[in-house]
């Protein structure tokens, strides 16, 4: 009999006190963390049914209803092999002490005698409960042999379960690893090659992509490329930098800024030729390169040609004789003239080569 049926009986004619909501929350939460407590240790799974009627024969008297709940028991553990035993914890923290009886080593399997050395191993309360660790002994050679590290706060060493496991298995039993050679391999001769069988899929890489292009193009012409930063960066309006790489022609610095787009009607305004022209107007260049993967409208083109005399502009066709390696057209010739007058009477004729 409950204390509610008890002061019934007492007290016929007086009222009973029943608790308030917030006290049956409160041992509903309990007896939640009771079952869900229950159910996660597999050796006290026949004591939820005690602990569900303990609790609700407290509730009973008060009239409240408990809510049947269905308990699952713990899930079923994967058949997929692990590196160590599941009792064991992926840390050891250990504590070097005299054995007052035979243990066995969990690394060798060694017989630990009486009154020798050995480490110790004790988990967690926590990982006691929720992952079922255990208590382990280690031999001396089995931890000597796996380098622990020695931590003078709490005076235990540390050192990973997997390294000692692994250097007690026999010799044939280990994992051999063997030399990986890398090679890093460039993007833009891939590209180049793709591009090639169909230029019209330079619309569809990404801008880093485009860049890498540029540069594998400017080696091919006898340059040596260097990107300032990444693509989104700010770079002061300039994306890559190059240089002669043949010590025997007259040197020249220049600079290029990439413009990538997706949209192949889409074109270049004069907005861009004036930044860069702006940007590199300051330093030591002595050339110029904006190029697009499309076409630049006829301001940006006239610009180039009346204001900025450094800058030259490369576009889709270009583009495509640069993928067929015709760096030597005479399309290339254009910004420079067939004539030049130095003074009234005085002209120059400039020849190309042919």
């Amino acid at each position: 009999m409950c204390r509610a049926d008890a002061a019934s009986d007492a007290a016929p004619n007086s009222r009973v006190k029943l608790p308030s909501r917030r006290v049956f929350a409160r041992r509903q939460s309990r007896l939640d963390r009771r079952v869900r407590t229950a159910a996660r240790r597999p050796q006290t799974v026949m004591n939820i049914g005690q602990a569900a009627r303990r609790a609700a024969g407290s509730c009973e008297g008060a009239g409240s209803q408990l809510t049947r709940r269905t308990l699952a028991g713990p899930a079923e553990a994967s058949a997929e092999p692990t590196r160590y035993p599941t009792c064991v914890s992926k840390t050891l923290y250990l504590a070097e002490s005299r054995a007052r009886k035979s243990y066995q080593c969990a690394a060798c399997k060694r017989l630990i005698p009486p009154k020798s050395a050995y480490f110790r191993h004790e988990p967690h309360p926590y990982a006691r409960m929720q992952r079922g660790e255990k208590a382990t002994q280690w031999c001396v050679e089995c931890i000597e042999a796996s380098e622990p590290e020695y931590d003078r706060w709490s005076a235990h060493y540390r050192v990973p379960a997997v390294r000692v496991l692994d250097r007690s298995r026999p010799d044939d039993s280990r994992e051999m690893l063997q030399p990986v050679r890398v090679e890093l391999i460039g993007i833009a001769p891939i590209l180049v090659q793709k591009l090639a069988g169909d230029p019209s899929l330079i619309h569809e890489i990404t801008p880093e992509q485009f860049e890498e292009f540029i540069c594998d193009r400017l080696f091919a012409m006898g340059f040596e490329p260097r990107q300032v930063s990444a693509t989104y960066a700010s770079d002061g309006g300039i994306d890559i930098l190059f240089w002669s790489r043949n010590p025997a022609t007259f040197p020249i610095l220049g600079a290029v800024q990439v413009k990538h787009h997706s949209n192949p009607a889409t074109k270049e305004g004069q907005r861009t030729i004036r930044d860069f022209a702006g940007a590199i107007a300051g330093q030591p260049f002595n050339a110029g390169i904006v190029v697009t993967n499309t076409s630049f409208s006829p301001r940006a083109e006239w610009f180039a040609r009346q204001r900025a005399t450094l800058v030259r502009l490369r576009g889709f066709q270009d583009i495509k004789r640069w993928l067929a390696n015709n760096f030597a057209d005479t399309e290339e010739w254009r910004e420079i003239p067939d004539t030049i007058e130095l003074s009234p009477g005085l002209t120059v004729k400039v020849r190309q080569p042919r």
